[in-house]
């Protein structure tokens, strides 16, 4: 998939904190093309973490939403409510939405609900094709000892296709 400069990014808490703890918002893009829910934000402001502030820095440049519920959203899965916001957001947003979900549920419902998702992976991934990074792996295993729950399976397969490593296999 390639992302055009119109696409908003709309990160839910879990990855909006990995990527805070390594000091890596940049992934995410131009600040002024991140979304940030009021409730991720609120979410990510309720826990107790030192990436906190760098996340309510990001704030200060970030477009603020406040979407309203979508009847749409399958309520029987187990998805927070900072996930629901951003799911709720990418649907009145419309084609230009980048759902950023790390949980597998809230994956599977941004899928049902034909919505552009990417995860941490994916947005590693993205800046080494780019050039952004030199290297995926180190930051990855970085990631993972930030909070970022992946298989090491699937992160060995995922950086053998693009010619690296993962040091935990």
């Amino acid at each position: 998939m390639r992302w055009e400069i119109t696409v908003k990014v709309c990160p839910n808490p879990s990855p909006l904190l990995v990527l805070a703890r390594l000091d890596r918002l940049d992934l995410l893009g131009d600040p002024s093309g991140i979304v940030l829910t009021r409730t991720v934000l609120d979410e990510v402001r309720d826990k107790i973490d030192p990436a906190t502030e760098r996340v309510n820095a990001l704030a200060r440049d970030a477009v603020m939403a406040d979407p309203p519920f979508s009847e749409r959203i399958d309520v029987s899965r187990s998805l927070g409510p900072g996930e629901r916001s951003v799911l709720a957001w990418a649907l009145s947003a419309g084609a230009d939405a980048l759902c950023v979900l790390d949980d597998a549920a809230a994956r599977s419902e941004a899928r049902r609900l034909r919505l552009a998702v990417t995860g941490t992976l994916g947005l590693v991934l993205r800046a080494k094709s780019e050039g952004r990074i030199a290297a995926a792996a180190p930051l990855l295993e970085q990631a993972v000892l930030a909070g970022l729950y992946l298989d090491d399976a699937l992160l060995a397969e995922v950086l053998a296709r693009v010619g690296e490593t993962w040091p935990r296999r």
